[in-house]
């Protein structure tokens, strides 16, 4: 009798400590398990459960987590409906991620109807709350006229906002937009400057756009050793228009020893890849 009051108690007293935790606290515990920090060993259901319950009080943040873990099946069935519903409600209730979310659902007509509109509001909403990824994806949208009308000069105040916080994306389209001169004067120099920072991070298409400017002496001084140190960079991960460009400095014998061996390995790659440069590339040999 004793034994069993004592167990009532100790439940009653959980339950009690359980009421009284906040919306923000169960956040924090739900992210403890998502990620497995703070001495909590990573556990997604346990971290779902959490977010649950947050979410239920109505925190936007824990919301869109939840929203996500149904996204990506993680913790819980992947639904893409509730994970729609709950980005909804973190958008609705102004949380930057879930905003940018819900906007990226629209975008890619994931889960729901495809939305340009819907995308550039949800974007717009969340860029206007200083959130890079949103800040980046309206730059985007801007550039090629989704939702709205195209405005390089848009695109590239939203590539520069997200780019000043680090975004590599953000960077290389920067780098591209003075490139190219699109929206904003050209300067290769300017263009440099954003490739390098993107490709500092390793991002994949800067250090190829970077490869390009030394092989072409754009914004650097010309180098083509610089230029197969960036063309392997992106080649190695799998881009096509590196990998032929490497190629072509193998087979002419540009600061790498001359190699139709090396050259056709790497037109071989980007053929495989539907390159049409390498296609050709590859019937020279």
């Amino acid at each position: 009798m004793k034994k069993s009051l004592l167990i009532s108690l100790l439940l009653s007293l959980s339950l009690a400590a359980f009421g009284q935790m906040t919306a923000e606290e169960m956040l924090a515990k739900g992210d403890n398990y998502y990620e497995g920090k703070n001495g909590v060993a990573r556990n997604h259901a346990m971290a779902v459960k959490w977010y649950q319950q947050a979410a239920e009080k109505g925190n936007a943040e824990a919301q869109n987590q939840l929203g996500y873990c149904y996204f990506q099946g993680e913790g819980i069935q992947q639904n893409f409906e509730e994970a729609l519903k709950w980005f909804k409600k973190a958008a609705e209730n102004g949380s930057a991620k879930g905003q940018t979310n819900l906007a990226a659902c629209y975008h890619k007509g994931e889960t729901v109807e495809q939305s340009y509109e819907e995308a550039f509001k949800w974007y717009t909403a969340a860029a206007k709350q200083g959130y890079a990824s949103a800040q980046f994806n309206l730059g985007l949208c801007y550039e090629n006229g989704e939702g709205t009308d195209t405005s390089f000069t848009d695109a590239v105040k939203w590539y520069r906002a997200a780019a000043e916080q680090g975004l590599s994306d953000a960077q290389n389209n920067l780098g591209m937009c003075y490139d190219g001169g699109h929206g904003v004067a050209q300067s290769y120099s300017e263009a440099v400057k954003w490739y390098k920072r993107a490709a500092d991070k390793g991002n994949t298409m800067a250090e190829y756009n970077l490869g390009v400017c030394y092989s072409k002496g754009q914004g650097v001084p010309l180098s083509y050793s610089n230029a197969v140190k960036y063309f392997r960079k992106a080649a190695e991960k799998g881009f096509a228009d590196a990998q032929y460009n490497l190629g072509v400095c193998y087979y002419h014998g540009y600061a790498v020893a001359k190699s139709e061996h090396e050259a056709a390995k790497w037109w071989s790659r980007a053929a495989k890849q539907g390159h049409k440069g390498a296609i050709d590339a590859m019937k020279q040999l």
